[in-house]
Formats: C-alpha cells, sequence, structure tokens
C-alpha cells in the first residue's frame, strides 16, 4: 500500500470570482484539497487547485498520480494500490471499501486525511483569495511533513471518521478494480 487518498474542504470566505464553484455540497465556500499520505502520516502528494464544488473523484481522475498509477498498472506493476473512500472508482491500483460487505469480510482501514487539518485549523475559515489559501495550505503540508520528520507529534486526537456514502463513478478500470480487489483478498485473506 503506497498510500491513503481523500480529499478534505478547506474553508474560504466567499471569492469574488466564480463564486458558485466554491459552494461545495455542504453550503459553505472552500477549496477542495486532495491529500496523499502514507502510514507513517507523511504527505506523499497535495493537490489544491480545485474549488469546494468539485468532486473527490474528478480531482483524482484528473490529477498526474492516476495517470502514474495507470501507466505503472499498465507496465505490469500489479502490487502497488492506494486505498481510498467509496467516493472514489474501484481500481486495481485503487482500492475502496467493499459496499455491503458481508460479516467477517476483511476491510481495511486507511488514515484520515483530516489529520492534516487537525494539526493546522485554528480559525474555521481562511479570509484570502482561493490561489492564496491554495499556496498556504500547500506549505502547510511541507511544515506537517517537517514536524513529522523531525518528530513533533501532533498534540491532537487522532480518530478515523466514516465517510458519508457517496455513489462511485463508473470509469473503464471499474471491473478490473473489482477482478484486483478479490485477487487480493485471496491472496492475503484466503
Amino acid at each position: 500500500v503506497l498510500g491513503a487518498i481523500d480529499c478534505t474542504h478547506i474553508s474560504i470566505i466567499a471569492p469574488v470570482v466564480e463564486e458558485h464553484n466554491y459552494l461545495n455540497r455542504k453550503g459553505y465556500h472552500s477549496k477542495n484539497v486532495q491529500i496523499i499520505c502514507d502510514a507513517d502520516l507523511l504527505i506523499l502528494n497535495i493537490n489544491s487547485r480545485y474549488p469546494g464544488a468539485v468532486h473527490d473523484s474528478f480531482i483524482y481522475r484528473n490529477s498526474v498520480i492516476h495517470e502514474e498509477l495507470r501507466h505503472r498498472y499498465n507496465a505490469g506493476d500489479t502490487n502497488n494500490w492506494l486505498l481510498g473512500d467509496s467516493g472514489y472508482p474501484q481500481q486495481p491500483w485503487l482500492m475502496t471499501p467493499i459496499v455491503n460487505a458481508a460479516p467477517g469480510t476483511p476491510e481495511f482501514i486507511y488514515t484520515e486525511t483530516r489529520t492534516f487539518e487537525k494539526r493546522y485549523r485554528k480559525e474555521r475559515k481562511l479570509r484570502y483569495d482561493p490561489v492564496t489559501v491554495g499556496k498556504i495550505v500547500t506549505s502547510c503540508a511541507v511544515l506537517h511533513n517537517l514536524c513529522m520528520k523531525g518528530g513533533l507529534q501532533m498534540d491532537i486526537n487522532i480518530r478515523a471518521e466514516l465517510p458519508e456514502h457517496v455513489e462511485v463513478q463508473h470509469m473503464d478500470d471499474f471491473n478490473n478494480g473489482f477482478d484486483a480487489r478479490r485477487q487480493l483478498i485471496a491472496r492475503y485473506f484466503a
């Protein structure tokens, strides 16, 4: 497992330009920031370009990470995965929860990117334009990694929250993803 992927909404003031694009499904203005972290909570990748109205799976589908993982998989690298919640498509390189799994079915637990959000969220809303907010969030990711590598632990209670159920969007890799998950379960849990 390379890492866990998720998006988090960073609350911002209503921007002057294209305000409607920043109004998220929860009813407030935000940037939707995609973060990939490893098992040690180091941030491997961050994408802070998208407004709050953009769905997590859209950000992922249009990311360099998605293209790189697809390319590696097609080149024969079939033993590396990201873990994501049900907002992401099941793919051979992206494992998502089994919907309505039978009792006793192995399930994975992944680290929430909310950890990063909890470290820096003191003010509830960033009062800058969206471009500046993206730079602030990316800078905070760098500081987070420096703190983690320097042994400065977070003074917060890290507890995984259950993600809201989101319909998975179908992609051409959807069925191959389910096959890959079945093979993974058979290999490690059978």
